[in-house]
């Protein structure tokens, strides 16, 4: 009995398709406009369905994100790439100098990192001026002495952009080589190329082997901090984390 309704269908659409050929030229284009418009508004309404219902639209994608509190990173300007959210667990005085921050790192193509700049403030200065980002001796600071946490924010900003650059820094998320991109912020960028020369990344013997390297050849005491890592890393952390750091207090 199937196998009768079967080939009866078979038939049927046959004859459609012989009727469809026989046709005149003027009907069929008729024809093909009618189907093009009858499946351009089902796939209208899929989509409006699916929209409805939780098909993943780029307003629920940003709900979920934000509940979720994830970043989201651009891959070959496609690939959405999952990773955790990363937040400077700061205090108020640091806060204080957020929209010179945004604003900045918005002008030097870092504003991903504008969490990372706060941590950084938090540990060179507890967001004391002038130089919040002690960047007195930055080569981007063409009329020293710095002025004010403006000042010192732009020469910052930038000597880290360069530093992310060349640690080849992925994300916020991608903390190994945020690591390198940092220690070489409060060294200088040979630490860094030193590093990738050897083809390794940051390690906390390295960055203590570099510190006594340059008190050797620069005839010093101190040279950086060679647990700098530490020390901004306790600042950034991910969003989920509800440990907060015992420093965290004004």
């Amino acid at each position: 009995m199937a196998g009768r309704r079967r080939h009866r269908k078979e038939m049927y659409m046959i004859r459609i398709v012989r009727a469809y050929r026989k046709a005149p030229w003027a009907i069929r284009i008729q024809v093909t406009i009618f189907l093009l418009i009858v499946i351009a508004v089902l796939a209208g309404i899929f989509i409006g369905i699916r929209a409805l219902f939780g098909g993943g639209t780029d307003d629920q994608f940003e709900k979920e994100r934000q509940k979720n509190q994830i970043e989201v990173v651009e891959e070959d300007g496609q690939k959405k790439v999952i990773v955790p959210k990363y937040v400077a667990k700061v205090n108020n005085r640091v806060e204080s100098h957020r929209e010179l921050v945004e604003k900045y790192s918005r002008i030097y193509k870092v504003y991903k990192y504008r969490e990372l700049i706060l941590a950084m403030i938090r540990q060179e200065s507890d967001g004391q001026e002038p130089d919040v980002m002690q960047a007195e001796e930055s080569g981007y600071n063409h009329y020293p002495p710095i002025g004010g946490a403006d000042e010192s924010i732009v020469c910052g900003v930038q000597e880290l952009r360069d530093c992310l650059r060349l640690a080849e820094v992925r994300g916020p998320a991608d903390i190994e080589r945020i690591k390198l991109a940092i220690q070489g912020y409060n060294y200088g960028m040979g630490y860094i190329r030193m590093q990738k020369k050897k083809g390794e990344g940051y390690s906390e013997e390295s960055a203590s082997g570099f510190s006594e390297m340059m008190k050797n050849r620069l005839g010093t005491s101190v040279y950086g901090d060679p647990d700098y890592v530490k020390h901004v890393l306790r600042y950034y952390r991910k969003s989920s984390d509800k440990k907060e750091s015992k420093h965290n207090d004004e």
